[in-house]
């Protein structure tokens, strides 16, 4: 004889067939999708449906969302959706790490940083306790961002080696 509790039990074991599932693509990593102390997903929850992200070979993040009722599952899957838009408008920020002083990164009168910061791209430099310097690069869109990473990162192993100014090049 089946009773309500044992139907609701079987739903939480490996042999729970869900009625349906949506899968959704991110190009974001699973941490950013997820939020700190899960706060993206479990205004989610609520809806009472299964809710797996994964990581997709380093490319970004799938979204699994599997329920019974097809409506919840739309829900999940539309407020997915909604997140991943906002995620889009977010001001995103680079930091990096380095023992190079935070002078010779600057250069005279911000000669260095003014070559380095182009398209809307800002760096901030600061020094860290652990006598490390702290570079931040924040502004325009990701691509312009990770452009200005690579070329900061060229420029500090010039500067720790000893090379020649990767500017005169």
């Amino acid at each position: 004889m089946n009773t309500g509790k044992q139907n609701s039990s079987a739903k939480c074991g490996a042999l729970w067939k869900p009625a349906h599932v949506r899968v959704l693509k991110t190009g974001y990593a699973k941490e950013l999708v997820i939020g700190f102390r899960y706060c993206n997903i479990k205004p989610l929850k609520v809806f009472g449906v299964q809710i797996r992200i994964k990581d997709d070979d380093g490319v970004g993040t799938v979204c699994i969302v599997k329920g019974d009722d097809e409506s919840q599952v739309s829900n999940v899957t539309e407020g997915l959706r909604a997140l991943i838009m906002s995620l889009k408008k977010t001001k995103r920020t680079l930091k990096l790490r380095t023992t190079v002083p935070c002078g010779r990164i600057i250069g005279r009168n911000g000669a260095n940083v003014r070559w380095l910061a182009t398209n809307d791209v800002h760096i901030h430099v600061g020094s860290v306790d652990d006598g490390c310097t702290l570079c931040t690069i924040y502004g325009g869109s990701p691509e312009d961002q990770l452009s200005t990473a690579e070329n900061l990162k060229k420029f500090l192993i010039a500067t720790k080696n000893g090379d020649r100014d990767p500017r005169e090049e």
